[in-house]
């Protein structure tokens, strides 16, 4: 092993059992501080607080459980219908997209028609309803005399 990394090992575990060691110390005069300072009695009710929340604390995670239980099937069918309704919503999108595609590519044909092949559709057109209609009303007319 490379001496750099030895060096650090063991300055770690130094540093690890000095840590153990103050707490040691700590928790040794907190016990002497608790039992002396305050008497047995005190202690006792501390320890009984601690065990009172413990039991509170399992009440509390017990109940959380509980409703959480009670609600997954919910959440189940809430999710499956959103899952449902996404899928849906996607389906539509593609098709609004497959859409406007499509007539984004009638209208870049359009553009790249001619002006004049256009010019000529459009004259014939006006020209095709002009003569059709200018018979019918002269042979109205016609009938009429």
């Amino acid at each position: 092993m490379d001496q750099v990394l030895q060096i650090l090992l063991i300055a770690v575990a130094l540093a690890l059992i000095a840590s153990i060691s103050i707490q040691i110390f700590l928790m040794g005069r907190l016990l002497s501080v608790l039992s002396s300072g305050l008497g047995r009695h005190a202690l006792s009710e501390i320890v009984d607080k601690a065990y009172e929340t413990l039991d509170g604390v399992d009440r509390a995670t017990q109940a959380a459980t509980q409703v959480m239980t009670q609600i997954k099937p919910t959440v189940e069918q809430v999710a499956s219908v959103s899952q449902r309704q996404l899928s849906h919503a996607n389906q539509v999108v593609n098709e609004v997209l497959t859409g406007v595609e499509r007539i984004n590519h009638d209208v870049n044909a359009a553009i790249r028609w001619p002006s004049r092949e256009a010019h000529a559709w459009s004259a014939g057109v006006r020209t095709a309803f002009g003569s059709l209609f200018r018979k019918d009303a002269s042979l109205g007319k016609e009938k009429q005399w």
